[in-house]
């Protein structure tokens, strides 16, 4: 066996030839094998991931199961929360525009009693004129009243003294029939005149 090795070694040209092929084959072979080892060995484990993964899927679905199921009960609740909030939005408002005008109705009572106070003292004038008005009214009456109290007495005097006249006029004419009758008549007119002009 060493003396056909050392023959080969001796002699390269009588060693058999080598197929090239073959180690191809030989090692497209074990490449193929290896190949398809890791091939099953990554589907297997690409398998287990899917299991793994639909499993986990299963039990989040089962886990959010109720949440899912306490979000449909709260969508009533949601609708209902957002009336209350348009209610709430609308009351709200309604408040505001509320003490707008609560604003404005002060400003006008504020301004109304500006207006009042202001009358009145336009009032308390007024009656300080008139109450003036009347006291100059008062003394120019009672100055008309004593003019004219005046007026009468010098009237009645004035009537006094042409009855004085006209008697003693009448006495000078008495001497003649007709004359007596004229004095009669004359005073019996200035009595009514005297007296007309004393009890007016």
């Amino acid at each position: 066996m060493d003396s056909k090795g050392d023959d080969v070694l001796s002699n390269p040209g009588d060693a058999p030839e080598e197929d090239p092929t073959h180690d191809q084959d030989q090692e497209g072979d074990g490449e193929r094998k290896k190949a398809e080892a890791d091939d099953d060995g990554t589907v297997d484990l690409i398998l287990l991931e899917i299991q793994a993964l639909r499993d986990g899927r299963r039990s989040l679905l089962q886990f959010m199961h109720p949440f899912y199921i306490a979000c449909r009960q709260l969508q009533p609740s949601k609708a209902n929360n957002r009336s209350l909030r348009a209610k709430v939005q609308e009351l709200m408002e309604k408040v505001k525009s509320t003490e707008a005008r609560e604003e404005e109705l002060q400003q006008a009572v504020k301004a109304l009693d500006k207006t009042n106070t202001r009358l009145e003292m336009e009032l308390a004038g007024f009656r300080s004129q008139i109450d003036r008005h009347l006291e100059i009214q008062g003394e120019h009456d009672a100055a008309v009243e004593a003019m004219a109290r005046h007026l009468k007495v010098s009237w009645a005097v004035a009537v006094v003294a042409s009855a004085v006249a006209v008697a003693v006029y009448l006495r000078k004419v008495k001497q003649r029939e007709s004359g007596a009758r004229e004095l009669r008549i004359l005073e019996c007119s200035l009595i009514r005149i005297l007296a007309a002009t004393l009890f007016s």
